[in-house]
């Protein structure tokens, strides 16, 4: 069987076609390659990110709820109430709180707030909020930490993360009095941040508020899955600016 006979000028232009279409399939597989590889590194740097950011952000969510243990156990009606043990006046300072600057404000997402005696005896606790939780959760053993503690490091606010089956919660315990004669523990959402994390990155998704969702679940142990969309060349998420990091 005789083969056709192919010159050295056709042969020649077959092999520099055949190159040419193997140099363009080839820049087109490695653009795909080199993009979804630079998208992976941006998504990673901006994990990074959102974590470091999410631990500030709680950072400022316990301070905050430490302010409104230390106003409240400010107040002389609350003072009397607790030295006289008026479960009934007590109940309704602490349900007040909820409908005050801290919370209309949204500056805290208000959960509980119990009080205790010196010897961390349950004295009473709102009546208004949300789920509270369980009694021998994590979010309760606080008040078993904060008795190991002597000298002036009882007087310091005590904060945790913590969780209750699977919520984690944000708990700060506050001392009342110098003694002190007893303490003011404030239980809040600290999922609330999530919204301070996209208008951070000023993102049209919510990834850095799932991100930050995520990292608040792996601190206290939570095992609820969160769905996250995933950045890709279409998502718009810009760093924060560096005066707000």
């Amino acid at each position: 069987m005789r083969f056709p006979t192919v010159t050295l000028r056709t042969g020649l232009g077959l092999t520099i076609v055949m190159m040419g279409l193997f140099t363009i399939a080839l820049v087109f597989l490695s653009e795909e390659i080199y993009r979804n590889h630079a998208i992976e590194n941006q998504r990673a740097a901006l994990v990074d990110l959102v974590e470091l950011k999410t631990d500030d952000l709680l950072q400022v969510l316990g301070s905050n709820a430490g302010r409104l243990g230390l106003e409240l156990q400010h107040d002389q009606n609350f003072r009397a109430a607790f030295k006289s043990r008026d479960r009934n006046a007590l109940e309704e300072l602490l349900d007040n709180r909820f409908h005050q600057y801290f919370v209309t404000a949204g500056i805290l997402k208000l959960n509980q707030l119990k009080v205790y005696d010196r010897d961390f005896n349950l004295v009473t606790g709102s009546t208004v909020g949300q789920l509270v939780p369980a009694a021998g959760s994590e979010c309760t053993s606080i008040t078993a930490a904060t008795q190991s503690r002597s000298g002036a490091e009882r007087l310091k606010p005590v904060t945790r993360l913590c969780k209750s089956g699977d919520q984690p919660y944000l708990t700060v315990l506050v001392p009342i009095g110098l003694r002190p004669d007893g303490y003011l523990q404030v239980v809040t959402n600290p999922f609330m941040i999530s919204g301070d994390l996209r208008t951070s990155w000023a993102c049209r998704s919510g990834c850095p508020g799932q991100v930050g969702k995520q990292t608040i679940c792996q601190k206290t142990g939570v095992t609820r899955q969160l769905k996250v969309r995933p950045w890709s060349s279409t998502t718009h998420c810009n760093q924060p600016p560096a005066n707000r990091f």
